[in-house]
């Protein structure tokens, strides 16, 4: 596993407990958001965090949650890693998973 793997591995995962530890119970009600996977350039700079939510209709109100709390998630990310370059998290609702979904369905009606 090279380097960059590693670093989206940690950050997938270090995410992930804080987003099971932070949503709040309002929004818990509401949608259930997942993150799916995380792309970090090869220079350590930027980090995309893919997400889903469900249902769907709630995107809007997701990536607003997330954006609130970005500063204080990266905050945290960037005292856990030791790694010269910090990657600046941004969210991308992942298109790819609601596709291979919306293919799903269409083969179970078939």
């Amino acid at each position: 596993m090279d380097r960059i793997n590693k670093v989206n591995s940690l950050l997938f995962h270090e995410l992930n407990s804080l987003l099971t530890k932070e949503l709040t119970s309002e929004n818990k009600d509401k949608f259930l958001l997942s993150f799916t996977k995380v792309e970090t350039t090869r220079d350590l700079r930027i980090a995309k965090v893919f997400y889903l939510v469900f249902p769907a209709k709630f995107k809007g109100q997701a990536l607003k949650y997330l954006n609130t709390q970005k500063t204080s998630w990266q905050n945290t990310l960037n005292k856990k890693l030791v790694l010269k370059y910090k990657p600046r998290i941004s969210f991308v609702f992942d298109k790819g998973q609601e596709n291979a979904f919306l293919v799903e369905e269409i083969l179970k009606k078939i």
